[in-house]
Protein backbone atom coordinates (compact mmCIF):
# COMPACT_ATOMS: atom_id res chain seq x y z
CA UNK A 1 0.00 0.00 0.00
CA UNK A 2 1.34 3.27 -0.67
CA UNK A 3 1.41 6.02 2.04
CA UNK A 4 0.16 9.43 0.85
CA UNK A 5 2.76 12.18 1.42
CA UNK A 6 4.53 15.83 0.20
CA UNK A 7 6.76 14.11 -1.82
CA UNK A 8 4.06 12.05 -3.72
CA UNK A 9 2.25 14.81 -4.02
CA UNK A 10 4.87 17.02 -5.29
CA UNK A 11 5.24 15.06 -8.74
CA UNK A 12 1.50 15.19 -9.35
CA UNK A 13 1.48 18.41 -11.39
CA UNK A 14 -1.67 20.99 -11.69
CA UNK A 15 -3.60 20.00 -14.79
CA UNK A 16 -6.16 22.60 -14.50
CA UNK A 17 -8.27 25.08 -12.33
CA UNK A 18 -11.45 26.38 -14.28
CA UNK A 19 -14.08 24.37 -11.97
CA UNK A 20 -18.00 23.26 -13.80
CA UNK A 21 -20.57 23.00 -11.78
CA UNK A 22 -21.96 20.06 -12.75
CA UNK A 23 -20.65 16.53 -11.69
CA UNK A 24 -20.57 12.39 -12.22
CA UNK A 25 -19.18 9.74 -10.35
CA UNK A 26 -15.79 7.81 -10.95
CA UNK A 27 -15.64 4.83 -9.87
CA UNK A 28 -12.02 3.14 -9.55
CA UNK A 29 -11.76 -0.97 -9.55
CA UNK A 30 -8.86 -3.30 -9.21
CA UNK A 31 -8.32 -6.97 -11.01
CA UNK A 32 -6.12 -9.42 -11.42
CA UNK A 33 -5.40 -10.46 -15.15
CA UNK A 34 -7.90 -13.04 -15.57
CA UNK A 35 -10.70 -10.40 -14.24
CA UNK A 36 -11.09 -11.24 -10.74
CA UNK A 37 -12.31 -8.42 -8.64
CA UNK A 38 -9.63 -7.42 -5.65
CA UNK A 39 -10.50 -5.58 -3.43
CA UNK A 40 -9.45 -2.79 -0.69
CA UNK A 41 -6.05 -1.64 -2.43
CA UNK A 42 -5.44 2.43 -2.25
CA UNK A 43 -6.68 4.62 -5.10
CA UNK A 44 -5.48 8.56 -4.72
CA UNK A 45 -6.99 11.13 -6.59
CA UNK A 46 -6.34 14.72 -7.17
CA UNK A 47 -7.10 17.88 -8.44
CA UNK A 48 -4.22 20.88 -9.39
CA UNK A 49 -1.68 18.85 -7.24
CA UNK A 50 -4.09 18.93 -4.22
CA UNK A 51 -5.88 15.58 -2.90
CA UNK A 52 -9.41 15.23 -3.06
CA UNK A 53 -9.96 11.86 -2.27
CA UNK A 54 -8.36 8.37 -1.08
CA UNK A 55 -10.29 5.68 -0.47
CA UNK A 56 -10.33 1.35 -1.14
CA UNK A 57 -11.29 -0.02 -4.55
CA UNK A 58 -13.70 -0.46 -5.23
CA UNK A 59 -14.36 3.28 -4.62
CA UNK A 60 -16.36 6.11 -6.32
CA UNK A 61 -15.26 10.06 -6.28
CA UNK A 62 -17.89 12.81 -7.36
CA UNK A 63 -15.97 15.11 -10.06
CA UNK A 64 -16.67 17.99 -11.61
CA UNK A 65 -17.53 17.48 -15.20
CA UNK A 66 -14.52 18.35 -17.76
CA UNK A 67 -11.78 18.91 -14.90
CA UNK A 68 -8.60 17.29 -15.02
CA UNK A 69 -7.87 14.76 -12.37
CA UNK A 70 -4.85 12.43 -11.69
CA UNK A 71 -5.56 8.96 -10.32
CA UNK A 72 -2.81 6.95 -8.50
CA UNK A 73 -2.91 3.22 -7.98
CA UNK A 74 -1.04 0.90 -5.83
CA UNK A 75 2.49 -0.08 -7.12
CA UNK A 76 2.20 -3.26 -5.54
CA UNK A 77 -0.15 -5.41 -3.59
CA UNK A 78 -0.83 -8.55 -1.80
CA UNK A 79 -2.29 -11.34 -3.84
CA UNK A 80 -6.15 -12.47 -3.17
CA UNK A 81 -4.93 -16.05 -2.10
CA UNK A 82 -1.95 -14.25 0.51
CA UNK A 83 0.34 -16.50 -0.99
CA UNK A 84 2.47 -13.95 -2.47
CA UNK A 85 2.46 -10.05 -3.90
CA UNK A 86 0.66 -9.08 -7.45
CA UNK A 87 2.26 -5.87 -9.23
CA UNK A 88 0.57 -3.12 -10.92
CA UNK A 89 0.56 -3.99 -14.78
CA UNK A 90 -1.96 -1.77 -16.68
CA UNK A 91 -5.47 -0.09 -16.88
CA UNK A 92 -8.08 -2.37 -18.03
CA UNK A 93 -9.56 0.49 -20.28
CA UNK A 94 -6.64 2.02 -22.30
CA UNK A 95 -3.99 -0.46 -22.02
CA UNK A 96 -1.58 2.45 -20.32
CA UNK A 97 1.04 0.65 -17.65
CA UNK A 98 1.36 3.92 -15.43
CA UNK A 99 0.59 3.78 -12.23
CA UNK A 100 -0.99 7.14 -12.30
CA UNK A 101 -3.44 8.66 -15.12
CA UNK A 102 -5.37 11.79 -16.10
CA UNK A 103 -8.44 11.88 -16.43
CA UNK A 104 -11.85 14.10 -17.45
CA UNK A 105 -15.51 13.07 -17.38
CA UNK A 106 -18.62 14.44 -18.65
CA UNK A 107 -20.67 11.48 -17.20
CA UNK A 108 -20.77 8.79 -14.44
CA UNK A 109 -17.23 6.64 -15.36
CA UNK A 110 -15.59 3.16 -14.73
CA UNK A 111 -12.23 2.57 -14.65
CA UNK A 112 -10.23 -0.63 -13.49
CA UNK A 113 -6.61 -1.04 -12.99
CA UNK A 114 -5.25 -4.44 -13.16
CA UNK A 115 -2.44 -6.52 -11.63
CA UNK A 116 -0.32 -9.11 -12.53
CA UNK A 117 -0.29 -12.44 -9.65
CA UNK A 118 1.96 -14.34 -11.20
CA UNK A 119 1.51 -17.57 -10.06
CA UNK A 120 -1.74 -16.69 -9.13
CA UNK A 121 -4.44 -17.92 -11.13
CA UNK A 122 -8.47 -19.08 -10.86
CA UNK A 123 -8.96 -22.42 -9.82
CA UNK A 124 -9.47 -24.39 -13.20
CA UNK A 125 -13.12 -25.81 -14.98
CA UNK A 126 -14.20 -28.81 -13.55
CA UNK A 127 -13.34 -31.66 -16.13
CA UNK A 128 -15.95 -34.26 -14.34
CA UNK A 129 -19.70 -34.03 -13.37
CA UNK A 130 -21.80 -37.04 -11.81
CA UNK A 131 -24.70 -38.50 -12.25
CA UNK A 132 -26.81 -40.91 -9.93
CA UNK A 133 -29.45 -42.96 -11.02
CA UNK A 134 -32.40 -44.18 -8.53
CA UNK A 135 -34.75 -46.62 -8.73
CA UNK A 136 -38.57 -46.53 -7.54
CA UNK A 137 -41.72 -49.00 -8.08
CA UNK A 138 -45.07 -47.66 -10.27
CA UNK A 139 -46.32 -46.43 -6.88
CA UNK A 140 -43.37 -44.11 -7.17
CA UNK A 141 -41.89 -45.72 -3.86
CA UNK A 142 -38.23 -45.96 -3.52
CA UNK A 143 -36.78 -50.14 -4.59
CA UNK A 144 -33.06 -50.48 -4.51
CA UNK A 145 -30.65 -53.44 -5.55
CA UNK A 146 -30.95 -53.09 -9.64
CA UNK A 147 -28.61 -53.39 -12.11
CA UNK A 148 -27.33 -50.09 -14.37
CA UNK A 149 -24.43 -49.72 -16.61
CA UNK A 150 -23.13 -46.56 -18.07
CA UNK A 151 -21.63 -46.92 -21.57
CA UNK A 152 -19.68 -44.56 -23.09
CA UNK A 153 -20.50 -43.39 -27.15
CA UNK A 154 -18.54 -46.33 -28.35
CA UNK A 155 -20.68 -48.58 -26.50
CA UNK A 156 -17.89 -50.08 -24.30
CA UNK A 157 -19.51 -50.05 -20.56
CA UNK A 158 -17.56 -47.66 -18.38
CA UNK A 159 -19.28 -48.36 -14.85
CA UNK A 160 -21.74 -50.35 -12.95
CA UNK A 161 -23.34 -50.71 -10.24
CA UNK A 162 -26.90 -51.69 -8.43
CA UNK A 163 -29.45 -48.79 -7.50
CA UNK A 164 -29.12 -46.32 -5.84
CA UNK A 165 -25.58 -45.34 -7.50
CA UNK A 166 -23.70 -42.42 -8.79
CA UNK A 167 -20.95 -42.42 -11.82
CA UNK A 168 -18.54 -40.04 -12.38
CA UNK A 169 -18.86 -38.32 -16.41
CA UNK A 170 -16.45 -36.58 -18.02
CA UNK A 171 -18.20 -33.27 -18.96
CA UNK A 172 -18.73 -32.64 -22.48
CA UNK A 173 -18.71 -37.05 -23.07
CA UNK A 174 -21.99 -38.83 -25.00
CA UNK A 175 -22.99 -41.74 -22.26
CA UNK A 176 -25.86 -43.97 -22.22
CA UNK A 177 -27.47 -45.69 -19.52
CA UNK A 178 -29.39 -48.43 -19.63
CA UNK A 179 -31.16 -50.07 -17.13
CA UNK A 180 -31.82 -54.20 -16.49
CA UNK A 181 -34.95 -55.98 -16.12
CA UNK A 182 -33.64 -58.66 -14.00
CA UNK A 183 -34.66 -58.50 -10.23
CA UNK A 184 -37.89 -58.96 -8.49
CA UNK A 185 -39.52 -55.81 -10.91
CA UNK A 186 -39.64 -55.24 -14.86
CA UNK A 187 -38.22 -52.38 -16.25
CA UNK A 188 -40.68 -49.78 -17.56
CA UNK A 189 -38.98 -46.49 -18.60
CA UNK A 190 -37.71 -43.83 -16.87
CA UNK A 191 -39.29 -40.68 -14.56
CA UNK A 192 -41.10 -38.79 -16.96
CA UNK A 193 -42.49 -40.90 -19.67
CA UNK A 194 -38.86 -41.36 -21.80
CA UNK A 195 -39.08 -45.15 -22.42
CA UNK A 196 -35.91 -45.31 -24.78
CA UNK A 197 -33.47 -48.22 -22.91
CA UNK A 198 -30.36 -47.21 -22.73
CA UNK A 199 -31.17 -43.55 -22.56
CA UNK A 200 -28.43 -41.62 -24.40
CA UNK A 201 -27.42 -38.09 -22.54
CA UNK A 202 -24.60 -35.64 -22.66
CA UNK A 203 -22.76 -35.05 -19.09
CA UNK A 204 -22.85 -30.76 -18.28
CA UNK A 205 -20.65 -29.48 -15.63
CA UNK A 206 -24.02 -29.71 -13.27
CA UNK A 207 -25.02 -32.93 -11.64
CA UNK A 208 -27.98 -34.67 -13.11
CA UNK A 209 -29.94 -37.59 -12.20
CA UNK A 210 -31.82 -40.15 -13.24
CA UNK A 211 -34.92 -42.81 -11.47
CA UNK A 212 -35.73 -45.93 -13.33
CA UNK A 213 -39.23 -47.15 -12.93
CA UNK A 214 -39.98 -50.89 -12.50
CA UNK A 215 -43.19 -53.03 -13.01
CA UNK A 216 -43.85 -55.10 -10.19
CA UNK A 217 -47.29 -56.23 -10.48
CA UNK A 218 -50.26 -55.02 -9.63
CA UNK A 219 -49.74 -52.85 -6.53
CA UNK A 220 -46.54 -52.33 -7.09
CA UNK A 221 -44.89 -54.91 -4.65
CA UNK A 222 -43.66 -58.55 -5.54
CA UNK A 223 -46.39 -60.80 -6.35
CA UNK A 224 -46.24 -63.75 -3.90
CA UNK A 225 -48.66 -66.64 -2.34
CA UNK A 226 -48.72 -64.67 1.10
CA UNK A 227 -49.47 -61.56 2.74
CA UNK A 228 -46.68 -59.21 4.44
CA UNK A 229 -46.00 -60.81 7.66
CA UNK A 230 -44.92 -58.44 10.44
CA UNK A 231 -41.18 -58.45 11.76
CA UNK A 232 -39.77 -60.67 7.99
CA UNK A 233 -36.46 -58.61 7.99
CA UNK A 234 -35.92 -58.49 11.76
CA UNK A 235 -33.03 -60.00 13.76
CA UNK A 236 -33.79 -63.83 14.44
CA UNK A 237 -32.49 -66.96 13.47
CA UNK A 238 -33.63 -67.48 10.21
CA UNK A 239 -31.20 -68.67 7.03
CA UNK A 240 -31.00 -68.68 3.16
CA UNK A 241 -28.14 -69.92 1.12
CA UNK A 242 -27.70 -70.12 -2.81
CA UNK A 243 -25.45 -71.78 -4.31
CA UNK A 244 -24.09 -70.68 -7.78
CA UNK A 245 -23.30 -73.09 -10.69
CA UNK A 246 -22.95 -73.09 -14.86
CA UNK A 247 -25.01 -74.59 -16.88
CA UNK A 248 -23.07 -77.56 -18.92
CA UNK A 249 -21.76 -75.73 -22.59
CA UNK A 250 -18.66 -76.65 -24.22
CA UNK A 251 -17.55 -73.04 -24.90
CA UNK A 252 -17.49 -72.18 -20.97
CA UNK A 253 -15.74 -73.42 -17.85
CA UNK A 254 -17.29 -75.45 -15.26
CA UNK A 255 -16.92 -73.22 -12.25
CA UNK A 256 -17.44 -69.85 -11.32
CA UNK A 257 -14.07 -68.57 -11.01
CA UNK A 258 -11.51 -66.29 -13.24
CA UNK A 259 -9.16 -68.81 -13.73
CA UNK A 260 -10.69 -72.37 -14.48
CA UNK A 261 -8.82 -75.10 -13.69
CA UNK A 262 -10.04 -78.94 -13.13
CA UNK A 263 -13.48 -77.36 -11.94
CA UNK A 264 -11.79 -74.74 -9.00
CA UNK A 265 -13.37 -72.10 -8.26
CA UNK A 266 -14.73 -70.02 -6.87
CA UNK A 267 -13.45 -66.08 -7.90
CA UNK A 268 -16.42 -64.45 -10.10
CA UNK A 269 -19.65 -64.04 -8.93
CA UNK A 270 -23.15 -63.00 -8.97
CA UNK A 271 -25.20 -60.26 -7.44
CA UNK A 272 -28.45 -61.29 -5.30
CA UNK A 273 -31.29 -59.54 -3.71
CA UNK A 274 -33.55 -60.88 -1.40
CA UNK A 275 -36.88 -59.44 -0.39
CA UNK A 276 -39.24 -59.44 2.05
CA UNK A 277 -43.53 -60.20 0.89
CA UNK A 278 -43.46 -56.37 0.42
CA UNK A 279 -41.27 -56.12 -1.87
CA UNK A 280 -38.74 -54.44 -0.03
CA UNK A 281 -34.97 -55.22 -0.62
CA UNK A 282 -33.46 -56.85 2.93
CA UNK A 283 -30.13 -58.11 1.99
CA UNK A 284 -27.66 -58.32 -0.82
CA UNK A 285 -24.70 -59.90 -1.99
CA UNK A 286 -22.46 -61.41 -4.32
CA UNK A 287 -22.88 -65.47 -4.62
CA UNK A 288 -20.84 -68.28 -5.97
CA UNK A 289 -19.53 -71.91 -5.66
CA UNK A 290 -19.03 -71.52 -2.02
CA UNK A 291 -22.70 -70.33 -1.55
CA UNK A 292 -24.32 -66.60 -0.23
CA UNK A 293 -25.97 -66.89 2.75
CA UNK A 294 -28.35 -64.28 4.08
CA UNK A 295 -28.90 -64.42 7.81
CA UNK A 296 -30.72 -62.91 11.22
CA UNK A 297 -34.17 -63.81 9.40
CA UNK A 298 -37.74 -64.75 10.24
CA UNK A 299 -37.65 -68.19 9.77
CA UNK A 300 -41.91 -68.61 9.82
CA UNK A 301 -41.94 -65.82 7.15
CA UNK A 302 -41.29 -65.69 3.46
CA UNK A 303 -39.22 -64.01 1.73
CA UNK A 304 -38.13 -63.43 -2.57
CA UNK A 305 -34.78 -64.33 -3.38
CA UNK A 306 -33.79 -63.28 -7.16
CA UNK A 307 -30.10 -63.43 -8.81
CA UNK A 308 -29.25 -61.35 -11.15
CA UNK A 309 -28.27 -61.25 -15.12
CA UNK A 310 -24.98 -59.82 -15.38
CA UNK A 311 -24.59 -58.14 -19.33
CA UNK A 312 -20.67 -57.73 -20.52
CA UNK A 313 -20.13 -59.22 -16.98
CA UNK A 314 -17.16 -58.76 -15.13
CA UNK A 315 -15.50 -56.51 -18.08
CA UNK A 316 -16.06 -59.34 -20.71
CA UNK A 317 -17.51 -59.24 -24.25
CA UNK A 318 -20.20 -61.76 -22.58
CA UNK A 319 -23.43 -62.13 -21.01
CA UNK A 320 -24.16 -64.31 -17.90
CA UNK A 321 -27.93 -64.96 -16.98
CA UNK A 322 -29.85 -67.09 -14.73
CA UNK A 323 -31.36 -69.88 -16.32
CA UNK A 324 -32.99 -72.24 -13.62
CA UNK A 325 -33.39 -73.69 -9.83
CA UNK A 326 -32.47 -77.22 -9.29
CA UNK A 327 -29.53 -79.75 -8.83
CA UNK A 328 -29.03 -80.75 -12.54
CA UNK A 329 -30.23 -79.37 -16.16
CA UNK A 330 -34.01 -79.01 -14.99
CA UNK A 331 -35.66 -76.50 -12.96
CA UNK A 332 -38.11 -74.12 -12.35
CA UNK A 333 -37.13 -71.23 -13.61
CA UNK A 334 -39.43 -68.77 -11.21
CA UNK A 335 -37.79 -65.53 -10.35
CA UNK A 336 -38.05 -64.05 -7.69
CA UNK A 337 -38.62 -67.23 -6.52
CA UNK A 338 -40.71 -67.56 -3.10
CA UNK A 339 -38.84 -69.43 -0.24
CA UNK A 340 -39.21 -69.45 3.92
CA UNK A 341 -35.83 -69.26 5.99
CA UNK A 342 -35.62 -71.95 7.52
CA UNK A 343 -32.12 -73.37 6.66
CA UNK A 344 -32.86 -73.34 3.05
CA UNK A 345 -30.50 -74.27 0.27
CA UNK A 346 -30.51 -73.18 -3.09
CA UNK A 347 -28.63 -74.44 -6.12
CA UNK A 348 -28.85 -71.10 -9.01
CA UNK A 349 -28.10 -72.25 -12.41
CA UNK A 350 -26.42 -70.00 -14.97
CA UNK A 351 -26.17 -69.94 -18.93
CA UNK A 352 -23.71 -68.21 -21.09
CA UNK A 353 -23.90 -65.85 -24.64
CA UNK A 354 -21.54 -63.85 -26.70
CA UNK A 355 -19.02 -65.94 -27.12
CA UNK A 356 -18.22 -67.53 -23.42
CA UNK A 357 -14.41 -67.99 -23.09
CA UNK A 358 -13.84 -69.62 -19.74
CA UNK A 359 -14.63 -66.37 -17.68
Amino acid sequence: MFLLSVLTLAILAPLGTAHAAAGSQLTVTSQDSFGTPMRAYDTLLSLDGNVTGVGYTPVSFQLINGEYYVILADIQVESPSNTGSCVFDHWADTGNNSTYRVIAISANTKVSAVYNCGAFSPPPPPTTSTMTVNSVNANGQAVTGYYVGLAGSGGAVVASGFTPVTFTTAIGSAYKLQADSSSNCTFSGWTGGVRIDPVPFLATNESLSFTAVYSCGGAGTVVGPVSPTAGESGAGPGTITIYDHRAPQSDWAACFALVCNAGTGPGASMWVVLYDSTGTAVATGFSNENGLTFTGLNPNAIYFISPTDCDLCHGSTHDVQFSYWGTGTTGSSTRPLAVTANGTLLDAWYTCDNGCGGY
